[in-house]
């Protein structure tokens, strides 16, 4: 990477640290899930839009269909079929839109899948975030998935950068290796326990805390490394341009797409939650 573009993602890194941590600490439950849900329908948008840059329709109704999901997630209800039917509703409807408009018929299948894809790729996992912050949890719990999260990008990045020599998947992406996931696993360890200390000492065992951490060193590159396989497929660059050095809304939460779910699940069996 370039000077001048590791100035850029640095800079819109930190930016973007500094904006959302106090948002998280700040802005209520209500409002944090309206934050959660709308970056859960741009991701939506996103990802359709790389399939479909010519259906406006199609992506619409990926974005609404996102954040209907999303609400429904985070507002059960005692009907628990009412998720399902939404999201078979959402296919059935793309199924429509790329019916009326199937030319060109070699590329009808990956378009029509993509936006089927769109909504429950980020509906079905994002608002777990929102969960994390709704009470009786709130700020704190964010933050340490987010730490889990982040810590292991940066560590990876680093580490590989000063050491990395294996690559871990060259064809989906060339930059990453195991040096650097070995590092990003590493960091992403240490920071959930420090998280935990000094946020969580009461709530959180040490244990639990280590496995959030391995959690996000883990999954963390698998999301990512999925989303690049998604780029790659449709051969695009960035899922969008929203983000100076960073794309797009999913290309910044594309590994909290895998990590929030499954520190949810993990803690919720555990019986931390």
């Amino acid at each position: 990477m370039a000077a001048s573009n590791l100035v850029v993602r640095l800079a819109t890194a930190a930016i973007g640290a500094a904006v959302v941590v106090p948002l998280v600490f700040v802005v209520p439950a209500p409002g944090f899930f309206l934050l959660v849900a709308f970056a859960t329908a741009a991701c939506a948008w996103e990802l359709c839009a790389m399939a479909s840059p010519d259906h406006l329709l199609a992506r619409a109704v990926a974005a609404l269909g996102a954040g209907v999901v999303c609400a429904e997630i985070y507002f059960p209800t005692d009907r628990p079929l009412v998720l399902p039917l939404t999201i078979v509703a959402i296919v059935v409807v793309q199924g429509a839109l790329h019916l009326a408009r199937a030319q060109p018929i070699e590329t009808a299948a990956r378009r029509f899948g993509a936006a089927a894809l769109s909504t429950s790729y980020a509906a079905c996992t994002l608002p777990f975030v929102a969960l994390f912050h709704r009470p009786p949890l709130g700020a704190r719990w964010v933050l340490l998935v987010l730490v889990a999260t982040w810590f292991a990008d940066s560590g990876a990045y680093f580490t590989g950068r000063a050491i990395g020599k294996t690559k871990l998947a060259p064809k989906i992406s060339p930059g990453k290796t195991v040096e650097g996931a070995v590092g990003g696993l590493v960091a992403a360890i240490g920071g959930s326990i420090l998280v935990r200390t000094l946020l969580l000492p009461g709530q959180l065992p040490l244990v639990d805390a280590a496995v959030v951490g391995i959690l996000g060193g883990i999954l963390g590159p698998l999301g990512d490394l999925v989303e690049s396989l998604l780029k790659r497929s449709f051969g695009a660059k960035d899922s969008g341009k929203l983000l100076p050095g960073h794309g797009g809304m999913l290309d910044r939460v594309d590994a909290l797409l895998f990590v929030a779910p499954a520190a949810w699940a993990w803690l919720s069996i555990r019986g931390v939650i």
